[in-house]
């Protein structure tokens, strides 16, 4: 039997938890990511995936506080209607063709896009509060500028990946 690929989202402390409520057992869950919703959103939202993205989704993304993904034994639990049955957690994406060597390049990316994200807002703040004129503004300034590329450049490559083969 073919493995499938459960990308969704989850308010509880225990991520699995809706796995194994489900009735799929630990021991079927061969592979599990955490991935922040930014950077799942840049690549569910790309035009690569627009086949694959439910519009609809797209705000509990941006609202989830982090995305998971389980690749899951098909023999390992009952996996019909999976998304169905999951009100409370949203599926994204589920399936035996969801590409899991994706989800685990997103999920690499994952840490280095947040930390980009939160020094660019840090940065932001720092430069409104400095004067434009000042060395420190313009130092900032070029912070900034750097940051903003670097996550262009990431987000370039998370809106290249294709989800489903």
């Amino acid at each position: 039997m073919t493995d499938v690929a459960i990308v969704y989202a989850t308010g509880r402390s225990e991520p699995r938890a809706p796995l194994l409520e489900r009735g799929v057992s630990e021991d079927a869950i061969k592979g599990f990511f955490e991935i922040q919703p930014p950077t799942f959103g840049a690549t569910y939202k790309a035009a690569i995936n627009r086949d694959v993205c439910d519009p609809e989704k797209v705000q509990a993304v941006c609202e989830s506080g982090m995305v998971y993904a389980a690749l899951v034994s098909a023999e390992g639990g009952r996996l019909e209607s999976f998304s169905q049955d999951m009100d409370e957690d949203p599926v994204f994406l589920e399936g035996t063709d969801v590409n899991w060597q994706t989800i685990g390049r997103m999920a690499e990316l994952s840490g280095r896009h947040r930390e980009l994200l939160d020094d660019l807002g840090r940065t932001e703040d720092r430069c409104l509060n400095a004067g434009p004129a000042s060395v420190r503004g313009r130092d900032l300034l070029e912070t900034y500028e750097y940051l903003d590329a670097e996550i262009s450049k990431l987000e370039s490559a998370l809106t290249a990946l294709r989800l489903v083969s």
